[in-house]
């Protein structure tokens, strides 16, 4: 009974980190009046899933009260959402993440 209750929040909170990139979307819209489209409306709300569950889960292990709504603003922040967690966890933790970049550069200079 306790993973229904477990994998019943976890499904509120992709739905509300959905929702929050929604608004966004929606929010954007209202601003400039550019008509929406389906396609981009999908993609916003898939990558607002993933943003807002994966913040909801970085929040939950400092603040479990607070992960509802960490799903939904990480949600509406999208990648942004993950950038600002990632820089929680390097200034609380120290060190330098390796981009992409900085990681190829390396193995093409043979630098460690």
């Amino acid at each position: 009974m306790n993973s229904f209750f477990q994998n019943t929040a976890e499904i509120m909170w992709v739905f509300l980190a959905m929702c929050g990139g929604v608004a966004r979307y929606l929010d954007r819209y209202i601003r400039t009046g550019k008509a929406p489209q389906l396609s981009m409306l999908a993609a916003h709300t898939v990558v607002s899933g993933f943003s807002g569950f994966m913040v909801a889960q970085a929040v939950i292990k400092f603040q479990p009260d607070w992960a509802l709504v960490a799903a939904g603003v990480g949600g509406y922040l999208g990648t942004q959402g993950l950038d600002w967690i990632a820089s929680i966890f390097q200034d609380k933790f120290g060190g330098k993440m390796r981009t992409p970049t900085d990681a190829n550069n390396k193995s093409d200079t043979g630098a460690e």
